[in-house]
């Protein structure tokens, strides 16, 4: 594996020929195999690096749209575990989320064919442009980073993007411009962010998350205050001064800290006169306490209005002007599986589709329903992996007081194995208005029935995005 960087003293010298090693010793002289090819960002990479001439091939465990999209474009993708495929291939690229011990992973590591991770094959990419955004969070970061996308597409920056979630106006989950600005979703999980070289650093929030890697907020914070750091003296963090954890992570940073705030009017960047239509919002843009200009957001939820303040902070500290920053904000509309609406259900019930897997982020698409004056709030909830419901589980079980019920359906386990005594209908069993059904198709029956007067809210980062197509009506599939 390639030995990481030390953070606190960012080498551009030593980056520069990791990058050149990579890029042109191993990616543009052999086959790169992604293992784990059907990852959101995973599948991003292979297919940039695949539509700029690399010889690219996949592994994934399960096929899916996003492996049979990839297919279609002429990369070849096997899902099942054959030496043979390592044949001809110079360089494996990892995804975070595979063990040890799966063959996949030990193969090339006993056969001497070079392994690297996702992060790092990212962060040799993002060093061919000079100005590097990097998003990072426990939760916020593909909204903010689309936000981020959106203003300097408005700006004709023609940016480079790399976000984890389809947005229409990057054409998917990536882009590569022209343009000086790369701009990408930085995600702490096993410190992959750690591999990145962002010159302005955003951290939106840290909490507790990941815990079969961190185990302890105080490991959380400590990997931020190592991100914040990477952009190093000509470089910038900003960050969320209402986030207590956040201000810990930051203090002591060695790149230029700027704070933003919707509460605090002293804060760099500060949001008032916060005015609700409806639920969706709008704001004054104040910098250094001289207003710069009235922010209206064309995507529902108060929660957008601090990712929308972040946004603008970054997008200002580059030299962006005002009315671009907030032509680009009001042009923002959302992207997939973050309060996206997908239809009704046979008898009128609107359909809301959410990625929430964090409590926090359950109560932020909540709060947007009950701002939208929804009068019914059904809430179908899909845990991921157990640990993280394991640690998590207060939070999970108080997290859904805004609906008038919520269904659990049993447990997406990704990369674990059970935990005894963790299960969905322990949760349900905990959770005041819950309710156990556990198999998708009890639950799109459950559902079917329901009425015009009913918000359905469908929740969760694992295969939950299944039942959605289940329980809509034909024309709206």
């Amino acid at each position: 594996m390639l030995t990481r960087n030390d953070n606190s003293e960012p080498e551009e010298n030593k980056n520069l020929t990791i990058s050149s090693d990579i890029m042109n010793n191993f990616l543009l002289n052999g086959t790169v195999l992604f293992i784990g090819i059907g990852g959101i960002s995973m599948s991003a990479i292979a297919e940039h690096l695949y539509d700029r001439g690399a010889a690219i091939k996949g592994y994934d465990a399960h096929r899916s749209d996003v492996t049979l999209g990839l297919e279609a474009k002429g990369i070849n993708i096997s899902y099942s575990y054959s030496p043979e495929l390592f044949d001809g291939v110079s360089l494996c690229v990892f995804t975070n989320a595979i063990s040890g011990s799966d063959p996949m992973y030990m193969y090339p590591h006993t056969h001497g064919i070079k392994c690297v991770t996702r992060a790092q094959i990212l962060g040799a990419i993002m060093l061919e442009k000079p100005v590097r955004i990097g998003i990072s969070g426990t939760h916020g970061k593909s909204s903010t980073t689309a936000m981020i996308s959106r203003i300097f597409i408005e700006n004709k920056s023609d940016p480079s993007v790399f976000i984890g979630a389809y947005y229409d106006a990057v054409g998917g989950t990536h882009r590569w411009g022209s343009g000086d600005p790369f701009i990408f979703e930085a995600c702490e999980y096993k410190d992959s962010f750690l591999d990145f070289y962002p010159t302005v650093s955003v951290i939106l929030n840290t909490e507790l998350d990941h815990v079969d890697y961190f185990g302890n907020i105080d490991r959380v914070i400590e990997s931020f205050s190592k991100f914040a750091s990477i952009p190093g003296p000509a470089g910038f963090t900003v960050y969320n001064a209402d986030s207590e954890n956040t201000v810990k992570a930051v203090s002591g940073c060695s790149s230029k800290a700027v704070a933003f705030s919707i509460k605090d009017p002293s804060a760099a960047y500060f949001a008032s006169d916060i005015a609700d239509k409806n639920g969706f919002y709008s704001f004054m843009l104040v910098a250094d306490k001289k207003e710069l200009t009235r922010i209206s957001l064309a995507a529902p939820g108060s929660v957008l209005v601090t990712d929308a303040l972040a946004a603008a902070a970054c997008a200002h500290i580059c030299g962006i002007t005002p009315d671009v920053i907030a032509a680009g904000l009001g042009a923002y509309t959302g992207i997939k599986r973050r309060f996206e609406y997908r239809g009704r259900t046979k008898y009128g019930a609107a359909v809301y589709d959410d990625y929430a897997h964090h409590p926090d982020e359950i109560r932020a698409a909540l709060a947007i329903a009950k701002e939208m004056r929804a009068k019914n709030i059904t809430t179908v909830f899909q845990p991921h992996t157990y640990t993280r419901t394991k640690a998590l589980f207060d939070g999970f079980r108080s997290a859904f007081s805004d609906c008038e019920e919520v269904i659990f359906a049993d447990i997406y386990s990704a990369r674990e194995d059970p935990i005894p005594g963790v299960t969905a209908e322990a949760l349900a069993l905990s959770t005041p208005n819950g309710k156990y059904l556990g198999d998708f198709s009890q639950i799109a029956k459950y559902l079917e029935n329901k009425s015009g007067d009913t918000l359905i809210m469908i929740m969760g980062a694992g295969d939950i995005i299944n039942l959605t197509d289940m329980i809509l009506r034909e024309n709206d599939i």
